[in-house]
């Protein structure tokens, strides 16, 4: 019995390799390989903070300027941009101060945080003092709860406060070993003191663990906040695997440092979030942790919200016109030949006003709008929509340099036709008492051709 499985093994893992030689390639080399979709922005339009604005909105002209499309290494040149103009009015005997909030997504998948100097805001064409302001959500976005985190100062925490000190321990680890080791640290923990560091950790309650993997040589660092760390407590255990070795941790340096001084050190140099945005969103995302995991202390840009925050006055019964332009980066379809896209734009936080009037949309482009809930009208310069109040649903539409472009299915049919292939032979073999090397011979023969045609269409 054990002479037949061998060598029907053997062919399958000849065949097996075959058609990995066959994937491999060509998974890697497809002008589609990577992300099938490249996320873009979303924007939600200007709403004011706080509560019962009487402001009311007459109308709103909503235009797309999409003289080109954005490459997946777009360029400073880009030109896509989205303009929202508002015709504002106050209704009421008494002067109006509102704060107003243009939120205009994260920064797309496809492109640094480049571009937010090139846009702004406008109160009836004078250059409004648009501050550019960033939050951090772990949820879909909600204008009311985002808008709230925009804060005028420092967050003030219960215990992360501004001047609370820092301690930073760092030991050097030193083991006979050329592989990572696992690097365990336990202390007696003090109820007033908040800890930080990477990797894993746990406490009783009575005292505190800490893990990392380190090389010989490579430092292992700590946090204690509000406090310092008994060291006299201090115990070490050192593994390789499920083995206990033999090694060393030797204090090289111990620092202080006020604790927002230690959370903007981890903001990345030439960031354009301000120190109070970083703050807060650190803030924000450690609160109530006895043990912090300093990952959550590393924010990229891509991790923000960016909003342009602005101040509008309003005389008893005027109406002004407020422009809001802002950087347009659609969600990049790459699954179709040529590429979809699709642009996204909330109508619904605009619900909030006291009232909103008619809506326009327009949309200059040379391009085609393929897919949409609502029905656009075609003109010399594009697409038009009107409607006379705001809508149930989100604008979105998805657009394209061709009306009917093809889906990009890459090699998924050859490659699924050469598995279904690969498992009728080897199931057929006891059945038909096929020889098993020419079973394996074939499977390889037809990788050898399919990529032979590849090369030759290439």
């Amino acid at each position: 019995m054990k002479s037949k499985i061998k060598p029907y093994l053997a062919a399958c893992g000849l065949a097996a390799a075959a058609l990995i030689s066959f994937l491999a390639p060509n998974i890697t080399a497809s002008a589609n390989s990577g992300p099938k979709n490249w996320y873009g922005t979303t924007f939600a339009g200007a709403t004011f903070t706080g509560e019962n604005c009487p402001l009311e909105v007459e109308s709103e002209l909503l235009t797309f300027d999409v003289p080109e499309f954005p490459e997946l290494n777009v360029s400073e040149d880009y030109k896509g941009k989205v303009t929202a103009q508002y015709v504002f009015k106050n209704p009421t005997d008494s002067q109006i101060e509102a704060t107003l909030a243009f939120p205009f997504g994260y920064p797309p998948s496809y492109c640094d945080d480049f571009d937010t100097d090139k846009f702004g805001v406008t109160i009836d064409g004078v250059s409004a003092d648009a501050e550019l302001r960033h939050t951090v959500s772990y949820s879909r976005f909600d204008f009311t709860s985002d808008s709230n985190k925009i804060y005028d100062g420092f967050i003030t925490d219960k215990f992360f406060t501004e001047d609370k000190t820092v301690y930073t321990y760092e030991f050097t680890v030193t083991a006979g070993l050329r592989d990572a080791v696992e690097v365990e640290a336990t202390f007696v923990r003090d109820k007033n003191i908040k800890y930080a560091g990477y990797g894993y950790y746990s406490s009783n309650g009575k005292t505190v663990t800490l893990k990392n993997y380190l090389i010989s040589g490579e430092k292992f660092r700590f946090y204690s906040i509000g406090g310092e760390v008994d060291l006299s407590t201090l115990k070490w255990q050192f593994t390789n695997g499920t083995k206990v070795i033999n090694a060393s941790a030797k204090l090289t340096a111990t620092t202080q440092t006020l604790f927002k001084e230690f959370v903007l050190s981890y903001r990345s140099v030439g960031s354009k979030v301000s120190d109070i945005d970083y703050y807060n969103a650190v803030v924000s995302s450690i609160a109530g942790s006895d043990i912090v995991d300093l990952h959550f202390a590393e924010f990229n840009e891509g991790s923000f919200m960016r909003w342009y925050v602005y101040k509008l006055n309003l005389e008893p019964h005027a109406t002004c016109l407020n422009t809001v332009i802002a950087p347009l980066y659609p969600r990049i379809i790459t699954s179709y030949k040529p590429y979809k896209y699709e642009f996204e734009y909330l109508l619904s936080p605009a619900k909030e006003w006291s009232s909103f009037g008619e809506l326009e949309v327009r949309v200059n482009t040379p391009y085609y709008i393929l897919d949409s809930y609502f029905e656009f009208e075609k003109t010399d310069s594009g697409y038009k929509l009107l409607l006379d109040a705001l809508p149930e649903g989100e604008l979105s539409f998805t657009m394209c340099a061709v009306e009917e472009p093809e889906y990009d299915s890459g090699n998924l049919s050859v490659i699924v036709l050469l598995f279904i292939i690969f498992a009728v032979l080897l199931l057929a073999l006891p059945i038909l008492g096929l020889p098993i090397y020419v079973v394996s011979g074939a499977v390889v023969l037809i990788v050898y051709f399919v990529k032979r045609a590849n090369r030759k269409r290439d």
